[in-house]
């Protein structure tokens, strides 16, 4: 009798264990006047530094949380508005998910370091609130890496300079801005984006789209504000749907040398398709509301606007072929046609 009243016991023992680590440990923030993660004095349970351990910070008060170790951590949730966590350089958090809430304020190297500062996605993260990660150091000195899918939620915005290696679905706003940056212009895109909602480059900054896909088949878009640049880098780059749009003198820039393949794009604003560089028609083809420039710096090296298939040119822009001879070249594949439209 006692020996079964013992495994009874060890069983009921593992059956709580287990539990804990299937619903994860959380954490609250515990001090007004805010402080370091690393403080056990500032947490109402353990420090959250693992996958099995979720993080709060509801507390009611405007104050500031420095990271001040290296944290892997389950779920993060920012549900106080007023709240600010700040991952400095040489410093990384970890998220895990599969769920985040950001309401407040995540700013990754806040003084500019050359160090990196970086956020993590381990696994999948769907990411929601109405708060924003600031993003405020060039290079990879401000970056939001990691090999779990990022699902940016519709109320929720990044932005700043930096790095984004991590793949994403972008349901919300994601701005190169240099408003919120301490050091640099550019926000560059290494990981493959499905966008819904808005990829934008603001005022003297510069959105950089390196070797990726970016699919917006479900109707998002690419937008340069007054000043503001979307650029192309390398080759390989793909845009699946969507539009193209601008404000003012905003730019969406074939970079020089680069080239990009349009499936299904619609264009409002401007392209600049730049010396040595191309962009590819594929699909049924391209409309065209706005202006799409062909090598209008008047390089010798020639700018190609290529039909990879047979498809229609429509909409009520232009082509501007800038450069005379073969520096400005509107083209075919072998066998294929442009069907220009009468209103273009």
């Amino acid at each position: 009798m006692m020996k079964q009243t013992k495994i009874s016991a060890a069983a009921a023992l593992l059956t709580a264990l287990a539990s804990t680590n299937a619903t994860g440990q959380t954490s609250n923030w515990t001090d007004a006047g805010g402080g370091f993660w690393n403080s056990g004095a500032n947490w109402d349970a353990a420090i959250p530094l693992a996958p099995a351990q979720n993080a709060v910070l509801g507390l009611a008060a405007t104050y500031t949380v420095d990271l001040d170790i290296n944290a892997n951590i389950g779920i993060l949730n920012i549900t106080n508005p007023m709240a600010t966590l700040r991952i400095p350089l040489v410093r990384t958090l970890g998220l895990n998910g599969p769920t985040a809430t950001n309401n407040g304020l995540i700013t990754l190297n806040h003084n500019g370091s050359s160090s990196n500062s970086t956020l993590s996605i381990n696994a999948p993260v769907s990411l929601g609130g109405t708060g924003e990660i600031w993003m405020r150091a060039s290079s990879d000195n401000a970056q939001i890496s990691g090999t779990g899918l990022l699902t940016n939620g519709a109320s929720h915005a990044i932005r700043g300079v930096g790095q984004i290696t991590a793949p994403m679905v972008n349901n919300g706003t994601v701005t190169a801005d240099v408003g919120v940056s301490v050091s640099g212009a550019d926000l560059d895109l290494f990981g493959a984006i499905t966008n819904t909602g808005m990829l934008q480059a603001a005022l003297n900054s510069q959105l950089d789209i390196r070797s990726i896909t970016i699919d917006q088949t479900a109707g998002g878009e690419l937008f340069s504000f007054d000043g503001g640049n979307i650029n192309t880098v390398g080759g390989g780059n793909t845009i699946i749907g969507g539009t193209i749009d601008r404000a003012g003198t905003g730019e969406f820039n074939v970079g020089t040398s680069s080239n990009v393949t349009m499936t299904g794009v619609t264009n409002n604003g401007f392209i600049d398709v730049r010396l040595a560089s191309t962009m590819n028609v594929a699909g049924t083809g391209h409309t065209n509301n706005g202006t799409i420039a062909l090598n209008q710096s008047g390089s010798s090296s020639n700018s190609f606007m290529t039909y990879a298939a047979s498809g229609n040119l429509d909409g009520t822009g232009e082509v501007q072929m800038r450069t005379g001879f073969d520096n400005s070249q509107l083209n075919t594949d072998v066998g294929m046609t442009i069907t220009h439209a009468a209103s273009h």
